[in-house]
């Protein structure tokens, strides 16, 4: 690291001045590839970020991992610095090596004026990153609601499906972020796109128990009887799982109780088989069938003892 790198990152401005004036290099780097700019913008000391832009910092320089001072500042919320880069003529769609843009770690770390003021400036919203996710999956994932907000405002395509086709909806679903998700079905987002399990975002809210999320996706009318790759219902998952809401939530939906998956296996096996009391109470007192065989011909009962011995 070099003096100057130093006094970037301290924000020693009249340091900084001096060893340029002493004729230290602005684009000097260290082993990492990173710059004297980079580490200004990195901890937001725009008087510096400014003073080496003049002096000639090269605004698109990159570290080893193709970083630049854009992706420093977007990432920790560094409204002001991402401003200074942007007048002095920075590329903002510029991406490292997962593919991300100064706009994937503003939206990943909910930093929505560094969204709003990338995106007026250019920033692509539907860009995607080695794996397929767009900046409005990472700001789902997360539950930036404002971030998300700001993309989809900006036309964002909100049914782009990443390479294991996953969407915006799904990750929302997954994790849990029912404002993300409220957000993103205001959108109009397509709520039976399959992932490539076959999984759609209520059978993701139902595998997870987010109750809230479920309730909210069959409200705007995802089917409750969509079946996986192997059958399997989010019924039968939600009961696998103990989530005895989900389960009273989906069969009031109109759930079928007595669907067999790939393995013969109805929800009421599948919550004996998870060893999940509370769900196979729920399932018996709502009508589902107790001498159901399923798969090796064993019913709830069997798998219930076989499952406690164990």
């Amino acid at each position: 690291m070099t003096s100057l790198i130093y006094a970037a990152y301290r924000g020693r401005e009249k340091c900084i001045s001096k060893l340029i004036e002493a004729g230290a290099d602005v684009n000097a780097k260290t082993k990492d590839g990173h710059t004297a700019l980079r580490a200004a913008c990195g901890k937001g000391h725009v008087k510096c970020v400014k003073d080496l832009i003049e002096a000639g910092a090269d605004i698109n320089a990159e570290t080893r991992n193709h970083h630049t001072a854009l992706t420093a500042a977007s990432s920790r919320g560094h409204t002001e610095c991402v401003e200074e880069l942007i007048k002095a003529g920075i590329l903002v769609n510029k991406r490292n090596k997962c593919g991300w843009t100064a706009l994937f770690w503003a939206a990943d770390n909910g930093h929505v004026e560094c969204v709003n003021k990338l995106i007026k400036n250019g920033a692509e919203v539907n860009i995607r990153s080695i794996y397929g996710w767009t900046p409005l999956m990472h700001a789902s994932h997360k539950g930036h609601t404002h971030s998300a907000q700001e993309m989809i405002s900006a036309g964002t395509d909100v049914d782009v499906q990443s390479f294991d086709g996953w969407t915006a909806l799904m990750v929302a679903a997954w994790t849990g972020k029912v404002d993300c998700l409220e957000e993103v079905l205001k959108a109009e987002a397509d709520h039976s796109k399959q992932n490539s399990e076959g999984r759609t975002a209520l059978m993701l809210a139902a595998q997870q128990g987010h109750h809230m999320c479920l309730t909210q996706l069959i409200d705007a009318g995802a089917g409750v009887n969509h079946s996986d790759n192997h059958y399997i219902t989010a019924l039968s998952v939600a009961s696998f799982f103990g989530h005895s809401k989900c389960v009273q939530s989906l069969v009031a939906a109109g759930a079928h109780l007595e669907h067999f998956d790939k393995d013969c296996d109805t929800a009421l096996i599948c919550a004996a088989i998870g060893q999940q009391p509370e769900c196979v109470k729920d399932l018996l007192e709502l009508g589902a069938n107790f001498d159901t065989m399923g798969h090796k011909q064993y019913t709830p009962l069997m798998w219930s003892v076989i499952k406690k011995d164990k």
